[in-house]
């Protein structure tokens, strides 16, 4: 998944690539194509919501709240959640924006892994389906942090926002690889 992340990330319509992909790994490993179908759709429409004010904050510093995650919740919550207008001793407007994109990220997590992996209660332990999705949508901001911190460039990798995706896909790797490796031994 890393490189299909990247790829994703690059051309938007190769989601519905991954997605398909996505569906056609989950089929062998459970043997249920309506379980593996509903992951490929779900991985499709949890992926198409925007995130790139919150990407672009941590990455480039920007202090400013943008318009994304107005019409699905994420900004009211995020806002809420980050105890963002809260005067606190010693944290600056930067530093509330900080933790409003992280809080922002992982919340927008959620609503991409859980439509993804929701399917999987049909064939995995509940515990096994909801520690994936909460450990996805939770690393999302270390991969961000990751490739600020960790200068490397390869071909289709040039900046800090291709890292992110790289770092994140390999996130993606581990996790469901341990959520299906399972079903193959």
């Amino acid at each position: 998944m890393f490189i299909l992340n990247r790829l994703r990330g690059k051309w938007g319509w190769f989601a519905y690539v991954v997605g398909v992909l996505f569906g056609l790994l989950v089929w062998p490993a459970t043997g249920n194509y309506y379980v593996a179908g509903a992951c490929a759709v779900g991985y499709v429409v949890g992926e198409s919501f925007g995130w790139g004010d919150w990407i672009g904050g941590l990455l480039d510093g920007v202090a400013k709240v943008g318009d994304e995650g107005e019409k699905n919740g994420i900004k009211w919550l995020a806002l809420k959640l980050s105890a963002f207008n809260y005067p606190y001793e010693g944290r600056s407007l930067e530093e509330n924006i900080r933790i409003y994109n992280i809080v922002a990220l992982v919340i927008r997590g959620f609503y991409w892994w859980i439509p993804a992996l929701i399917p999987l209660v049909f064939v995995e332990p509940i515990f096994d389906v909801l520690a994936a999705i909460v450990l996805l949508s939770m690393s999302w901001p270390v991969a961000i942090w990751l490739a600020i911190d960790y200068k490397w460039t390869v071909p289709l990798v040039s900046d800090k926002w291709c890292r992110q995706e790289v770092i994140y896909g390999i996130f993606m790797d581990f996790v469901l690889a341990g959520l299906l490796v399972r079903f193959f031994i």
